[in-house]
């Protein structure tokens, strides 16, 4: 019989313990939520993949450093384009999509610097720098499109077909925006 004196025992324990979670309960779940951010923050961050050099991506509100840098975005389009193009059935996207990559990373980096060109102008407003700054963060956002969309699930066909579209649109824009800038 000892096994029913046993009972009486666990349920006063289970009722303290519920008390006390009664208690602190919204301690204990804001301690697990900041534990799950803290966790979070701590997570590597996931990047487009770019097999550039450090010195290519640097952001700088120099023109002849942005200048470059979109230069480069524009052949590694043409390149992407390329490629898109000509895979076949069998072929791998890798190459193709590394390039989508690489553009849309010196992108990003000449889009910053270009920012911070245009909050550095203490002399009113450019309206170049402002027409370059919009048509660069066109491309910018158009290149993604290639770069992040390859695991979404959709077949190759489409994958093909979105990318040589938006490769062909950034191309554009990055060759209105040669013309224009610096």
């Amino acid at each position: 019989m000892r096994h029913r004196s046993f009972l009486p025992a666990c349920g006063s324990f289970l009722a303290a313990c519920g008390s006390v979670l009664v208690a602190y309960g919204s301690v204990l779940v804001a301690c697990a939520l900041a534990g799950a951010l803290v966790a979070g923050s701590l997570a590597p961050a996931f990047a487009q993949k770019s097999n550039l050099p450090p010195a290519v991506l640097k952001i700088t509100p120099e023109t002849a450093i942005i200048d470059s840098q979109i230069k480069l975005a524009l052949n590694y389009a043409k390149r992407a384009l390329e490629k898109y193009e000509a895979l076949g059935e069998l072929d791998s996207l890798e190459f193709a999509h590394q390039d989508a990559s690489n553009c849309y990373v010196l992108l990003r980096v000449a889009r910053e610097g270009m920012i911070m060109r245009k909050e550095s102008k203490r002399r009113g407003v450019d309206p170049v720098l402002d027409i370059a700054l919009k048509k660069l963060d066109d491309a910018w956002n158009i290149s993604r499109a290639p770069v992040e969309r390859l695991s979404w699930g959709q077949s190759r066909q489409e994958y093909l077909k979105l990318s040589v579209n938006h490769m062909g649109r950034t191309i554009a824009l990055l060759e209105q925006l040669v013309l224009i800038f610096p």
